[in-house]
């Protein structure tokens, strides 16, 4: 599961992705809330979390314009482990397996034990997942989602692979450069629901 391009400076915001050949049986996505992930912490823990960077790498490997004889490479960013949407105003957990190497200001061991336990809430808590099947298609139309990077992961279910044929368009704006306002709220805090729950 992963958020898309969080090696860039202002990491993916919207996206729309259209499938115009989906398989008959399987080929599903699933969404994780980041809202929801960040609400299912401590409040002692989201504490901790509140302000620490975290090291992000880019899926693919890309040649260095200041050294392009040295190879491709993956690209590190820094970007906040909570951020805080620029319209919501709510506090959600960005963070994913396949991309978030460290974190800042910990020790090695310490920052692989807080991360694997940071993708297990996202994993292991199917109450903040949603699955979305592609069908039925109607010929000549296709089907979409719309999404955003900024406060969710998603995945792909490879259940279909080498059966059916599965295509489409992705479309995807870039967002802000991540940020923690201070004073931003979780999303149960904004919506007046009970926490530690």
């Amino acid at each position: 599961m992963h958020t898309d391009l969080v090696h860039e400076k202002t990491p993916a915001g919207i996206t729309h992705l259209h499938l115009d050949t989906i398989p008959d049986v399987g080929g599903d996505t699933f969404w994780f809330s980041g809202y929801a992930a960040y609400d299912k912490l401590s409040e002692e823990f989201k504490k901790f979390l509140d302000g620490k960077k975290a090291v992000y790498v880019s899926a693919h490997k890309y040649l260095d314009r200041d050294d392009p004889f040295g190879g491709p490479k993956n690209i590190e960013r820094v970007h906040p482990l909570v951020r805080t949407h620029p319209s919501t105003g709510w506090k959600s957990l960005f963070v994913n397996k396949a991309m978030t190497r460290r974190i800042l200001g910990v020790s090695p061991v310490e920052s692989d034990i807080i991360l694997n336990y940071l993708f297990d809430v996202y994993e292991k808590n199917a109450d903040i997942q949603v699955r979305f099947k592609w069908g039925p298609q109607k010929p000549g139309y296709g089907v979409s989602a719309i999404w955003d990077n900024r406060v969710t992961q998603h995945k792909s279910v490879f259940d279909a692979e080498g059966r059916t044929a599965r295509h489409g368009t992705r479309v995807t704006s870039l967002g802000e450069v991540p940020f923690l306002d201070p004073n931003s709220k979780s999303q149960r805090e904004a919506l007046g629901l009970p926490l530690d729950e």
